[in-house]
């Protein structure tokens, strides 16, 4: 699978994820996203489940979660929209490249408002 291809088709598993108007945070948010996309990576990349741990990289739900994210670092710092940053969520893998995933939640300013607001921006890098 071409790497464009593979944001495309993350793209719109990202785009069908029912997401709760209640979510409170970009960490729950994530939490909701990342089943999804490892999903989404196990059946494109026919990968196992335990081999994802060293191919999408997210702020860790354990110990083991959070040191992987920590190594992961040196790998994910990228320069996007005029500031450095580390991606909420990080692909890396050698048929697809680097994929840097940033989730933005935007919740309602005005009473009487019901959308959820959210944005994911998708970095392709080879």
């Amino acid at each position: 699978m071409k790497p464009n291809e593979f944001v495309r088709g993350l793209e719109n598993i990202l785009k069908s994820v029912p997401i709760p108007q209640n979510i409170n945070n970009e960490l729950d948010l994530e939490h909701i996203l990342l089943p999804h996309i490892k999903s989404y990576l196990r059946k494109s990349l026919q990968v196992k489940q335990e081999a994802l741990k060293k191919i999408v990289y997210a702020h860790g739900e354990n110990e083991e979660g959070k040191r992987l994210w920590t190594e992961s670092k040196k790998y994910q710092t990228v320069f996007a929209f005029g500031c450095t940053m580390a991606a909420d969520i990080f692909i890396r893998h050698e048929n697809i490249g680097t994929i840097f995933i940033e989730i933005k939640l935007a919740k309602p300013r005005k009473s009487g408002w019901e959308k959820l607001g959210i944005l994911i921006i998708l970095k392709e890098y080879g």
